[in-house]
């Protein structure tokens, strides 16, 4: 991303703010002394345009290893430099890399500089905080852009070029979309680091998640020069990229200054599963693989929840709609959340595969650490212990559960038939399976 985008959307995310929250960041229009050499050559007349410098900081700090040696404070740990935009698994830039990138990531990285940008806020220490404010504001900044976000290859291998019609440039168009964006209305991301970093991260990874929907019309648009067509899919992208930094912004002085407003901490509680991107979903039958919210595939359909809570059947909404085998992962932040809740039955509709004598169980795991291993046997590895486990049978109603989730990092929902070998083959069950308003509870 040029110099010129990432000062524009800085300067819309600061003049997002309200001037109490401008105010309650005291910062100098001027860059200090006590800033790093790379920052000190630049010469600025408002907060404003300060902190859309500040929007430059990994380009300005340098590419090196070297470069980002000097100021270790800058660094991931390990010695390890910040990528520009998202992240593999390796903690490389996807955008140089040949792997997608990791969401895993997004929360390495928010989980390092969160917590130095908070506590430097809350000591008073205001243009320290402001410098970790702009390095996270480029990292989210280029995570925001699709030449930043997927690997260069894939461009090519997608959209391959032909020599007799010449080679197409994918990454300058990308870097140059220029959308019409506006300043928007910052969000409370929470009241502690793991909130925060939870519900910050899963802005980004929802970008992500879109960048990838879009990334074909993209390559077409981008092959066909036209820019109008580039500007338009790219414009939730970057003005997503206002949002999260006003928020970040936002958060981190209310937070460190002890003003949150009542309003907004009121507006913040438990968290929508449904709303939440899963970190990986293993494909149950028909070998779907997306996150069915508020509805369960049938024949190539999507149909409607519905399921008997206890009173006969509702329609379900929020819930998730599984089948057996199907599961779905979820990357946590310890201390966020206190537990996850919902109700576990089967669906009062689609009744084909609800045999008398069908075993099919809804379970839930967790681990103490990032559990990102996907496992070949169903099994998930013995580091994912069942913490829950229903058999579902026909004709019950849903069954409600609550499950404390304590240090744990990942959480795992599963379906699974009690499978034995017939005489013509494994004899499994496939029932459409309703996870009625699954959500996190705060602590």
């Amino acid at each position: 991303m040029p110099a010129d985008m990432h000062k524009v959307l800085g300067a819309l995310a600061w003049r997002s703010l309200s001037e109490a929250d401008k105010e309650a960041w005291g910062l100098s229009p001027q860059i200090p002394e006590s800033a790093p050499d790379f920052l000190r050559s630049f010469k600025t007349n408002s907060v404003e345009e300060k902190m859309a410098q500040y929007s430059f900081f990994l380009d300005n700090m340098g590419y090196r290893v070297e470069d980002f040696r000097e100021t270790p404070q800058f660094m991931l740990p390990g010695e390890v430099p910040v990528p520009h935009g998202a992240i593999t698994s390796n903690l490389t830039a996807a955008a140089s890399d040949d792997q997608l990138p990791d969401v895993w990531g997004w929360r390495h990285v928010l989980r390092t500089f969160v917590p130095r940008l908070l506590e430097q806020a809350q000591k008073g220490n205001m243009e320290e905080a402001a410098l970790f404010a702009g390095l996270l504001s480029h990292f989210l900044q280029d995570g925001s852009c699709i030449g930043h976000v997927l690997p260069a290859r894939l461009a090519y291998d997608l959209s391959p070029n032909d020599p007799a019609s010449g080679h197409v440039d994918f990454h300058a168009p990308f870097d140059d979309c220029s959308p019409p964006l506006e300043t928007v209305r910052p969000l409370l991301l929470g009241t502690t680091v793991p909130e925060i970093v939870f519900r910050l991260s899963q802005l980004g990874e929802k970008n992500y998640r879109l960048i990838l929907n879009r990334t074909i019309p993209l390559l077409e648009a981008c092959r066909k020069g036209d820019k109008a067509e580039l500007d338009r899919l790219c414009q939730p992208m970057l003005q997503s990229a206002i949002l999260q930094v006003a928020s970040l912004l936002h958060t981190v002085v209310v937070v460190a200054k002890g003003n949150v407003p009542e309003d907004e901490a009121a507006a913040i509680g438990d968290v929508d599963l449904t709303e939440v991107e899963g970190y990986f979903i293993h494909p149950g039958s028909d070998y779907r693989v997306v996150i069915p919210r508020n509805y369960t595939i049938d024949r190539g359909k999507y149909v409607p929840l519905r399921t008997d809570l206890g009173n006969g059947p509702v329609d379900i909404n929020p819930g998730l709609g599984m089948t057996s085998f199907h599961s779905i992962r979820y990357l946590l932040e310890p201390g966020a959340f206190a537990r996850v809740e919902g109700q576990i039955g089967l669906s009062s509709d689609y009744l084909r595969d609800q045999e008398e004598e069908m075993e099919v169980e809804f379970f839930v795991s967790t681990a103490a650490e990032w559990n990102r291993t996907i496992t070949p046997d169903l099994e998930y590895g013995p580091e994912m212990p069942e913490v829950y486990s229903h058999w579902l049978k026909p004709g019950r109603p849903a069954e409600p559960f609550s499950v404390e989730l304590g240090e744990a990092q990942t959480l795992l929902f599963g379906v699974r038939p009690n499978a034995y070998r017939a005489e013509n083959g494994w004899r499994c069950w496939y029932p459409h399976v309703v996870l009625s308003a699954p959500r996190l509870v705060k602590a």
